[in-house]
């Protein structure tokens, strides 16, 4: 995983955490996992902000091999 710009850590740790409970509870794999956590990333930052600003969520991608 990685980021294409800078988010600030209070997203990032969220977003990370989210990504790897996924991976070690639920047993998805690592691009599943990524998207899952996104897409509830971005429904913290709608409740949070009042939108669902991408800047906060959609900057991480997941390379290489499931």
């Amino acid at each position: 995983v990685m980021s294409m710009w800078s988010v600030p850590d209070q997203e990032t740790k969220e977003l990370m955490l989210g990504f790897y409970s996924r991976i070690n509870k639920d047993g998805l794999d690592r691009a599943q996992a990524l998207r899952l956590a996104a897409l509830d990333q971005m429904e913290t930052v709608k409740q949070r902000y009042g939108s669902p600003n991408p800047f906060f969520w959609g900057a991480f991608v997941y390379l290489g091999q499931p």
